[in-house]
């Protein structure tokens, strides 16, 4: 018996201005068709409608609780304190693959 990959996913989404919050949005609808993703972001009602509406999106605080619901959780990080913040906290205690968009972490 074969079953879908259980992905968790954190990073910003749109309307966010970073280029990780575009990628990820870019990124998400394909991931969707190969694993069944939960999406971790800082405040859900905040993300685009569209996203809201396709995604099932929790706040990053929720991902300790959660985290043995999935296979593996995928971080995406950048420098932006505003919206990396939260992630690399969560980070540090429960971690995954983290993708580093950025050379240097300097916060």
């Amino acid at each position: 018996m074969n079953r879908r990959l259980r992905l968790g996913y954190v990073s910003p989404l749109p309307p966010d201005r970073t280029g990780i919050a575009d990628y990820s949005a870019e990124l998400l609808p394909g991931l969707d068709r190969l694993a069944d993703l939960t999406v971790y972001v800082e405040n859900p009602q905040h993300v685009e409608a569209s996203l809201r509406r396709r995604f099932h999106l929790r706040p990053i605080a929720a991902l300790p609780a959660n985290r043995w619901r999935h296979d593996g959780v995928v971080f995406q990080m950048g420098n932006n304190p505003l919206c990396h913040e939260a992630m690399y906290r969560v980070f540090q205690h429960y971690p995954g693959v983290l993708v580093l968009h950025d050379h240097v972490l300097h916060h």
